[in-house]
């Protein structure tokens, strides 16, 4: 048998961040949680989207909207992390 292993993240919060900023900041943990433990490397989605790696991670950091790289990673990882735009 398998044996689970716990991974765990710490991410700082201080004065100046809102309910938005830290919000950003637990989405980014929890793609970044699950990726790891799918075993997907954001550098394998950037050569898939032709974008560079530090786009991908800005758009995982919350500091891109680009709404194409969203569904992709929402696809890949099959969980829902941002709210979808209003049609």
């Amino acid at each position: 048998m398998r044996r689970k292993q716990k991974v765990t993240f710490t991410f700082y919060v201080d004065e100046s961040d809102d309910d938005r900023s830290i919000s950003r900041k637990v989405i980014a943990r929890r793609i970044r949680s699950i990726a790891l433990r799918k075993g997907e490397l954001m550098s394998a989605w950037a050569n898939e989207l032709g974008v560079t790696r530090a786009f991908v991670s800005q758009v995982v950091a919350g500091r891109r909207g680009t709404q194409y790289v969203r569904n992709f990673i929402e696809t890949r990882l099959n969980e829902t992390f941002w709210k979808q735009p209003n049609q």
